[in-house]
């Protein structure tokens, strides 16, 4: 399998450009918003909340962020819930490096709590993983980085996560998928621009995980209207940027342009143990 981590280094150039803004928002003390590599802000982190819930018995919560990036979703869960073990894996060493700086901004209580990793999540072995969250996890959340995924990494993530997960466990995604059909310049684009190898279809990827346990019960709920109203949003706030470079507003200028005319769209995918 291809490494995901030099593949969307290669294919999604907006990157180095959003990796150098949060190295300098670090020296002046930065919102934790820029710190979200998802749609939609605080908004997905407190409906995982929401569904992840407490546990039976009051037992520990164990998470697991596959995809961490700068870690503000780490961090979320450290301030906001009662997790007693939060891990974020990512694949760029970049990205772990800027999440630990952050990391260094919350209490020590918080910070005993959260490890973070530097590995490719697809080719880690379920002793691996949970010698890093301790214990079996008793959630797992990936927003926006199965988008990054070819269709043989994400049926093997999905396999690691059924393997590591708790007997109550829970997962909760938020990506993009297929809603129509896209142009050879929209799909060629989709590559080279949003380091993007595949895009499933919202049927897709309930057979893929049910390809890996079929006693998963799947939820999928379309939120393309959100996703689209973000990248509008996006986009018309980035022209008031006088001096933002050309290849970030091309990038926000083809997600709004592929989520407006809904060929592409967004999905939550909720998932727990039969």
């Amino acid at each position: 399998m291809r490494n995901p981590g030099s593949f969307v280094s290669e294919h999604m150039p907006v990157y180095s450009h959003r990796i150098a803004r949060v190295e300098s928002s670090l020296e002046h003390g930065p919102e934790e918003s820029e710190f979200h590599m998802h749609y939609d802000g605080e908004a997905p982190l407190r409906k995982a909340e929401e569904f992840f819930g407490r546990r039976s018995g009051g037992e520990a919560q164990y998470l697991l962020d596959i995809g961490c990036g700068f870690g503000g979703t780490v961090q979320h869960f450290a301030k906001n819930a009662d997790f007693a073990r939060i891990v974020g894996v990512d694949v760029q060493q970049e990205l772990i490096h800027l999440a630990d700086r952050l990391l260094a901004g919350c209490d020590m209580a918080n910070r005993k709590k959260c490890a973070l990793a530097c590995a490719d999540f697809t080719k880690m072995s379920p002793r691996e993983i949970l010698g890093l969250t301790e214990r079996p996890a008793s959630a797992v959340i990936s927003l926006n980085v199965f988008v990054h995924l070819d269709r043989t990494q994400m049926t093997e993530a999905f396999r690691l996560v059924d393997q590591v997960l708790a007997a109550d466990g829970k997962m909760y995604i938020e990506d993009f998928c297929l809603r129509g059909v896209l142009s050879a310049e929209e799909r060629q684009a989709l590559t080279d621009r949003v380091g993007c190898p595949y895009l499933p279809t919202q049927s897709e990827y309930r057979q893929i995980v049910r390809d890996v346990n079929s006693d998963w019960k799947v939820d999928l709920e379309d939120i393309s209207a959100s996703y689209s109203g973000f990248a509008r949003k996006r986009l018309q706030g980035s022209l008031d940027i006088v001096d933002l470079d050309p290849v970030e507003r091309e990038f926000y200028q083809l997600m709004d342009s592929l989520l407006s005319t809904g060929v592409m769209g967004g999905v939550k995918i909720t998932m727990e143990r039969g």
